[in-house]
């Protein structure tokens, strides 16, 4: 059998390392991270993911059945402030993953954000209006725009509050501050969907396995906000719950309530989301569980 080839642009980073790593468990799967094998040199490779010419070249030339991106800036704040470098990365390099996906007449699969709602109806389905109320929901939002107009071949993910990872999220950072009996400062809090990161790499393995296309929403039943993850953790692991700190930024809109139905997910790809609890244990086993 020939094996699917599959290049992840941002396997360099936490999330792209780790989905690797998980998407190894198919040995039907080839892997390719996007700037390995490429004549490219020197060490600033990150960069060259603003390089359209550059990207979309590293991307064809791996002649690739499906491309993942997972390169992104998700911090709120940062998206707020820099507006023109948020753009650059969530729109801009996705655009170019999408033009040269569609060239190699691969599958390309992107993850979203719950954040593309205003959480005005606080669940929301696939097919749901979006209306985001901060940059970064907004630069997701045409992000997916430009991939269902692009005719390219898709799969968008649309994820809650990542954790399971061990850095790179606000969820994570904060458990690894606490449990480290530090102080955590963050400058919104509000109550949303979650996702476990073992769901989200299940999600995708399976999505390549049966070739879905479309939208899914992919988030643990539980939504919480992060001083409900706090809580959790004082109660179960006996953290310093008053080392949580929120300063609320008056220049950061997020939505008072917006949680994911994962109902199509669970159905088509046939697994059961992981819960807090069992994911917050494994990642402070430092490990990925793989769901049911």
């Amino acid at each position: 059998m020939q094996k699917i080839k599959i290049v992840v642009a941002g396997s360099d980073t936490p999330l792209g390392k780790s989905l690797i790593k998980f998407l190894h468990q198919n040995d039907n799967f080839c892997l390719c991270p996007l700037f390995e094998d490429s004549d490219i040199k020197d060490d600033d490779t990150n960069m060259h993911y603003l390089d359209g010419k550059i990207l979309r070249k590293a991307i064809i030339s791996h002649r690739p059945d499906f491309v993942i991106n997972c390169i992104g800036k998700i911090d709120l704040a940062y998206c707020e402030a820099e507006k023109k470098s948020a753009h650059d990365w969530n729109v801009g390099v996705a655009e170019n993953i999408i033009k040269a996906t569609k060239i190699s007449d691969a599958h390309c699969i992107l993850l979203s954000s719950g954040l593309v709602f205003d959480g005005k109806k606080q669940f929301y389905s696939e097919e749901d209006k979006q209306n985001p109320l901060n940059y970064f929901g907004k630069t997701k939002l045409e992000m997916e725009n430009f991939c269902k107009s692009s005719q390219v071949i898709y799969t968008i993910i649309r994820t809650g509050e990542l954790f399971g990872l061990g850095a790179g999220s606000v969820l994570d950072d904060m458990t690894s501050s606490l449990m480290a009996d530090r102080i955590y400062k963050s400058n919104f809090d509000f109550i949303q969907s979650i996702t476990y990161a073992g769901d989200l790499f299940l999600a995708i393995y399976k999505i390549i396995e049966k070739r879905r296309e479309g939208v899914y929403h992919v988030a643990s039943a539980a939504s919480m906000s992060l001083g409900d993850a706090a809580d959790y953790l004082d109660r179960d692991y006996k953290v310093s719950r008053a080392k949580l700190i929120i300063e609320k930024d008056i220049k950061i809109t997020v939505p008072y309530k917006c949680e994911l139905i994962t109902l199509k997910a669970e159905t088509d790809l046939s697994f059961r989301m992981t819960s807090f609890a069992d994911g917050i244990q494994a990642y402070l086993n430092s490990k990925i569980i793989f769901p049911k």
